[in-house]
């Protein structure tokens, strides 16, 4: 009887066809691990919040190292700017002309024994019976820029007057500057201080103006 012989071929040909398969399996699950590895993760849609907070700023007193004076009668006091040179008078006026800023400069005080009867000088404070409710020279004036506002000393308001002089007349030079600044005290006292910016000096009216606003009032 003749063998009937196994189809060789035939068997080849199934064992191709599971390599293939099989190398498409492991080739697709490959290739979704890679592209589940490398899969771009959408942009977050959460806020970072960033602390804009500033830390707090430290600020330097300019007049820390100034020359601290008590008034002869006790009713005031002052820091003295650095390079000033005042004179101390009886009866709570302090004045003088010697007024150019010098940072490091320790102020010079000068105790009088008697009282002041001189002309005003660039800088005084006086500490008087209430004589203004207007500035000491006749207003409105012809003769300069005038202005009024506001000034404080702490709690205690009070007014600045000031003028310009636009023209040269009796006492004063075109362009010379006068600072006027009052306060009326509850006591019925007034505290005045003026400022006088002849022309050429320098402008000290920013260092004049720190200086009264460390005066305090006994």
């Amino acid at each position: 009887m003749q063998k009937i012989k196994n189809d060789q071929s035939g068997f080849g040909i199934i064992e191709i066809v599971v390599i293939v398969v099989v190398l498409i399996v492991l080739g697709a699950g490959g290739w979704m691990v890679y592209k589940n590895q490398n899969k771009t993760t959408p942009p977050s849609t959460s806020t970072t919040t960033t602390n804009t907070t500033k830390p707090p700023t430290t600020t330097t007193d300019p007049t820390a190292n100034w020359k601290k004076v008590h008034s002869i009668g006790g009713a005031y006091s002052i820091k003295v700017p650095d390079g000033w040179e005042l004179t101390n008078f009886p009866g709570n006026d302090l004045n003088g002309d010697s007024i150019t800023f010098s940072e490091g400069k320790p102020a010079v005080i000068t105790t009088s024994g008697t009282a002041y009867a001189g002309d005003q000088r660039k800088f005084n404070i006086g500490f008087t019976d209430k004589q203004y409710d207007a500035p000491q020279w006749q207003s409105p004036s012809q003769f300069g820029i005038e202005a009024t506002t506001d000034f404080s000393i702490g709690s205690v308001v009070g007014k600045r007057y000031s003028i310009e002089y636009t023209q040269t007349v009796t006492g004063v030079t075109k362009g010379d500057k006068i600072y006027q600044y009052v306060f009326n005290l509850p006591s019925g006292k007034q505290l005045g201080i003026v400022y006088m910016q002849s022309t050429g000096d320098a402008d000290n009216l920013k260092t004049v103006e720190q200086a009264i606003q460390t005066i305090v009032i006994n």
